[in-house]
């Protein structure tokens, strides 16, 4: 069993100009034809009377434009995201710099008024102390090397501690 090939919607356009043609011009024989003959009447029901080709000719346009319609649409659509699409990725990346900058504010003004700034976890805020971990462990390290009489790293400091 054969199935028939997809279409791409030029396919379905190419299709649908030549099937619009060629109903264009039964018609044009039509109304000649009609008038040759001295009638006055009107040739598309004369012709979708007498003419079958003419009757499967108007169906299969009007077939094809039903599925060139959405095709066209989704077209335009497509057409117009990938023109958006650029102004909205530079929207996002000023949007994430400012929220980058709100962040740094916030902390700036959570260390300033000795609170717990946002994206901080409590257990670096023992009760009683509210300087930073890094603060507290940097302190440490100052106060223990001077006790020492020398200058400590960080690490060394906290492995002496434990």
């Amino acid at each position: 069993m054969t199935t028939a090939p997809k279409l791409e919607p030029t396919d379905l356009v190419d299709e649908l100009k030549a099937l619009s043609r060629a109903y264009v011009s039964l018609l044009e024989l039509g109304r000649n034809r009609i008038l040759d003959l001295g009638g006055t009447c009107d040739p598309v029901d004369v012709m979708e009377k007498g003419d079958p080709a003419l009757v499967r000719a108007r169906a299969a346009v009007a077939n094809a434009e039903s599925r060139a319609a959405p095709s066209a649409g989704l077209r335009e659509a497509l057409t117009e995201l990938a023109s958006v699409k650029p102004a909205l990725k530079a929207e996002q990346r000023k949007h994430a710099k400012a929220r980058r900058r709100i962040h740094q504010l916030e902390r700036a003004i959570a260390w300033a008024l000795g609170e717990s700034p946002p994206g901080i976890p409590e257990f670096m805020w023992p009760e009683g102390d509210r300087r930073p971990y890094w603060w507290r462990t940097q302190l440490r390290a100052l106060t223990l090397s001077k006790e020492r009489g020398g200058v400590a790293s960080h690490h060394q400091t906290i492995a002496r501690d434990e």
